[in-house]
């Protein structure tokens, strides 16, 4: 599997509430630990921010 880049300012669709969502990545946050060294992204989403993983987030 290969797991493509993410950007800020990129439009993504991301799957959430079992609906794929289209927004625009805000920002990416990395606190490594651990138990877990992979970033989360924010995505705006019309106004609704979603902090997901990676593997979650798929460019547009």
């Amino acid at each position: 599997m290969t797991v493509q880049s993410i950007a800020e300012g990129q439009p993504v669709e991301i799957r959430f509430a079992g609906r794929d969502v289209q927004g625009v990545v805000d920002e990416i946050r990395w606190s490594p630990s651990f138990s877990n060294t992979h970033p989360e992204i924010v995505v705006d989403a019309d106004g609704t921010t979603i902090t997901t993983g990676q593997p979650n987030v798929r460019p547009r």
